[in-house]
């Protein structure tokens, strides 16, 4: 940026720059912390990524089965040949969208992820409201373990089990963190000064949202609960409390369809952040 001083003459001065992470480790820690930085940061940034593949992947192949050739198939309970030639199908579509979307940096995809954001505060409304409904119904997904009067809670899941921590602390420090995602993300935030309020309120939130749903879903599914818990959506009916015998309701078409998308859509959103990261990070390498 450049002004004009008394005189007349252009005075230039650098108006923004930005620091990512290998810029910060390589000021503050030389070339070997530069490096460090950028193979930890690559490697985070595969891992959280390919695990981004398989949620889009298995939940539009249950879709896709569900509604477009009236079958049932779950890649995580013992999928058939066509289910699993499915899930490589929705893999390889995946790629090629979010490919083309990560071309744009973070500022020029501003709209569609306040789009998103939207959606993902409505689905998360959807999924809350209709697991809590549902402990005020006879339990039929553990029915054996759960209690006899409401609210119909699972005694399959013990209140602490130590030795599901390393599961627990892995999938909480992925949903969390997101200091490898900053700089790019901050960006377009004006004015700067609100950066921390921002992060910590946004950090809390969504802790609040994860500890919710685990506690929610773990008393109403009990043991029967799938490892991608949006599949446990799929056999809605919207009677009695939701999970009951009979055909789905019209309504409940609608409140499936909402939580049970919710992972590709929010997917689709999500990658192309981390994947700018990334190659950010590989780009100055």
């Amino acid at each position: 940026a450049s002004e004009a001083d008394a005189a007349g003459y252009p005075r230039n001065r650098i108006g923004y720059r930005r620091f990512d992470f290998v810029a910060a480790s390589r000021l503050f820690g030389g070339v070997r912390m530069q490096v460090f930085t950028q193979v930890v940061m690559a490697l985070y940034c595969y891992g959280v990524l390919w695990s981004f593949v398989a949620v889009f992947a298995s939940s539009a192949d249950t879709l896709f089965f569900k509604y477009a050739l009236s079958k049932d198939c779950s890649i995580y309970d013992d999928p058939s040949h066509s289910c699993q030639t499915g899930y490589y199908l929705w893999v390889t579509a995946f790629g090629i969208f979010v490919v083309i979307v990560s071309t744009r940096d973070v500022a020029e995809q501003k709209w569609l992820q306040m789009i998103m954001t939207v959606y993902r505060f409505c689905a998360f409304c959807v999924l809350v409201i209709s697991a809590g409904v549902a402990l005020k119904y006879p339990n039929t997904f553990d029915p054996e373990s759960s209690s006899t009067s409401a609210p119909y809670i699972s005694h399959a899941t013990e209140h602490v089990k130590w030795s599901g921590f390393g599961t627990a602390f892995t999938f909480s420090a992925v949903a969390l963190n997101v200091h490898y995602n900053m700089p790019n993300v901050i960006q377009p935030i004006t004015p700067k000064r609100s950066l921390l309020g921002l992060t910590a309120a946004g950090i809390s939130v969504a802790a609040f949202c994860y500890l919710l749903i685990g506690a929610l879903c773990g008393m109403a599914f009990g043991s029967g609960v799938t490892p991608l818990i949006t599949l446990n959506w799929n056999s809605y009916t919207g009677r009695a409390g939701g999970w009951g015998e009979g055909h789905t309701l019209w309504w409940a078409y609608i409140v499936k369809l909402s939580v049970m998308l919710f992972p590709t859509l929010d997917m689709l959103t999500v990658y192309p952040l981390i994947c700018v990261t990334l190659g950010d990070n590989l780009f100055h390498s």
